[in-house]
């Protein structure tokens, strides 16, 4: 019996088997070059869909389209646009459904328009059952690969959809449209403490000719932290570059932890709380971390990458090589949130080179920044933190409802 694994009780009948060629029609896309685009009617691309569930009316590029082409190619609410071509073979037959009518909106022939019979499927219920792990599995399986992978109007036509009355796709869709409300509003929550985070930091920090931040704490007494001074790199602390750990060298079964310069791009934010790789690189030929060091990457592709640093807590991690490292007898957390806060523009006037830019350590010696006392240090990072953790807090519930909605999706579908 065709049913799910996870069902409303209230509904007991066997599910139908269809091809989507029985259900509904297909329609490719138009194909314009790049002299008409820029002028004429909203247009719906590849990028619109990848990744999407749904087609949004926002930064749609525009195309010189007829009368008739628009006609031909227009979008109605119910419609599902599947991309029929893609580099990668995940990307192939990927959707998007149209939650309201675009009727002077045109889409791309790297796109294939699908209009289902309204009596047959409910058009909040295609945004789910396409996304279906099985049946994505089955639609990449009738897809060709070359340069391309891609997929066809035939191919489409014939692959077979199992799905339930309108009754109770409705009460699927409702379902799973309301944990997707959720993850929405814990996704804007997040943004807007980003954004929040990313202005108080500003706020933080000295701008140049200030003395003292717009933004300051107190000591718990009620009485004011002294002003802030003005030092050099050097006068507070020493470089020294990392040391080997190439890539060819990480394993899952290596003996000694290390962090690598890509790393500070890819996989670390501002503090190091995990160790994520492990080097087989003889230990003669490492440099370890005593703790507490501020790792700032010396090579880059644009500027502004200078300042992603990383505060590196804990002892004993090989710092590999392009990597600039600091120690420091002042609060290097403080001095990581600077650095990323406050000197991102000064850090990426002295980067010299071509398309691989380097930033020398011996650049970084003579920067003036401004220092305030240690409390206030202390008490600038535990803000920060404090703000961090909201952040993480969010992201962890983001990441479990994603991780209940992919449960679901398994469970609530044949």
């Amino acid at each position: 019996m065709a049913v799910p694994s996870l069902r409303f009780k209230e509904f007991q009948e066997e599910w139908q088997s269809s091809t989507l060629g029985e259900i509904g029609s297909f329609k490719n896309g138009i194909n314009k070059g790049k002299e008409d685009f820029g002028r004429g009617v909203p247009f719906v691309n590849l990028m619109d869909v990848f990744g999407k569930s749904v087609v949004e009316e926002i930064d749609l590029e525009l195309v010189d389209a007829s009368p008739k082409e628009v006609q031909l190619y227009s979008l109605k609410k119910g419609d599902v646009l599947f991309i029929r071509s893609s580099v990668k073979r995940e990307g192939v037959g990927e959707t998007a459904l149209l939650i309201k009518d675009l009727p002077n909106t045109v889409y791309s022939g790297f796109l294939i328009r699908f209009r289902s019979n309204e009596s047959l499927l409910f058009d909040s219920f295609k945004r789910y059952c396409f996304w279906d792990r099985r049946f994505r599995n089955r639609l990449i399986s009738l897809s060709t690969t070359s340069a391309n992978t891609n997929i066809n109007q035939e191919s489409l036509q014939s692959l077979g959809l199992i799905y339930p009355s309108l009754p109770e796709q409705r009460k699927i869709a409702d379902f799973l449209s309301a944990v997707d409300e959720k993850i929405r509003l814990l996704t804007e929550k997040k943004e807007k403490l980003e954004t929040y985070k990313k202005g108080v930091m500003q706020k933080l920090f000295p701008k140049q000719g200030q003395t003292n931040p717009e933004l300051r704490f107190k000591r718990p007494d009620g009485t004011a932290f002294p002003d802030w001074e003005e030092k050099r790199w050097s006068d507070i602390g020493h470089f020294y570059y990392g040391k080997s750990a190439p890539k060819s060298s990480i394993s899952l079964d290596a003996p000694t932890p290390c962090v690598r310069y890509g790393e500070l791009y890819s996989t670390y934010d501002e503090i190091i709380e995990e160790i994520k790789s492990y080097t087989n690189t003889p230990v003669k030929d490492l440099k370890f971390s005593k703790g507490g060091e501020v790792l700032v990457p010396r090579v880059g592709e644009d500027p502004l990458d200078f300042a992603n640093c990383s505060y590196l807590p804990f002892k004993g991690v090989a710092i590999g090589e392009m990597i600039s490292v600091f120690n420091t007898k002042e609060n290097g957390e403080y001095l990581t949130f600077y650095i990323n806060g406050q000197l991102r523009r000064d850090l990426g006037r002295l980067v010299e080179g071509g398309s691989v830019a380097n930033l020398y350590f011996r650049y970084l010696e003579d920067i003036r920044i401004k220092i305030p006392s240690r409390e206030e240090q202390a008490a600038i990072v535990d803000f920060i933190k404090s703000v961090r953790s909201k952040i993480a807090l969010i992201e962890s519930k983001i990441d479990q409802m994603k991780g209940f909605k992919k449960g679901l999706l398994q469970q609530m579908f044949v």
